[in-house]
């Protein structure tokens, strides 16, 4: 019995040690957990707070662009407003909407009236070689802005189709990817905002 006894007395201290050991544990894990949470939410918070004033500025700033150039159209200066000449990003559709209702045909008059409405308008010069025994080459000159949804756009003036420009492709090529046959090679691209 008194063996029994001892057995007895041994397999408690086990399951006491057992459970202190278990509480430890979990203490020390929820610890741990609490301070991940408190890192995680502080990181989280800073970096939201970091793209929230980034996006809300540039924002601002298109917006207020806008609104002065509406404001300079009321009084009749087109150029600036308070010696300050403004410039915004337009979206993709804002885009598309100007070139099909002004019936803007050359990169010249697609850049004068984004000028007078102080859209962002930049300048593609490209270069392309046509097939022939003198190796004519062409110079296109495209628009390209970079819209605020889907980042730089390449547009040809005259038909208002949204290209892509690669040096080594066939300009044929550029309205679908295809770059085989056709027309002539892009030789050169230059872009100046």
């Amino acid at each position: 019995m008194k063996g029994l006894l001892i057995a007895l007395i041994f397999i408690i201290a086990i399951i006491g040690v057992g459970i202190g050991l278990s509480a430890f544990a979990h203490t020390n894990y929820m610890g741990d957990v609490a301070v991940a949470t408190d890192n995680g939410f502080e990181e989280g918070f800073a970096r939201g707070y970091e793209d929230g004033f980034r996006e809300g500025s540039e924002t601002g700033f298109q917006e207020g662009s806008r609104d002065i150039y509406a404001q300079a159209e009321i009084i009749g200066d087109t150029n600036s407003l308070g010696s300050y000449y403004f410039l915004y990003d337009p979206t993709y559709d804002e885009v598309m909407d100007f070139l099909t209702e002004e019936k803007l045909e050359t990169f010249w008059e697609i850049s004068d009236y984004a000028e007078r409405n102080g859209i962002h308008v930049g300048y593609v010069r490209c270069r392309v070689a046509m097939p022939s025994p003198e190796t004519t080459v062409y110079v296109y000159h495209l628009a390209i802005f970079n819209t605020r949804d889907r980042g730089p756009v390449v547009i040809e003036p005259w038909s208002h189709r949204v290209v892509r420009v690669e040096a080594g492709e066939t300009y044929q090529g550029l309205y679908n990817g295809d770059n085989s046959g056709g027309e002539g090679i892009v030789d050169r691209v230059t872009v100046v905002w």
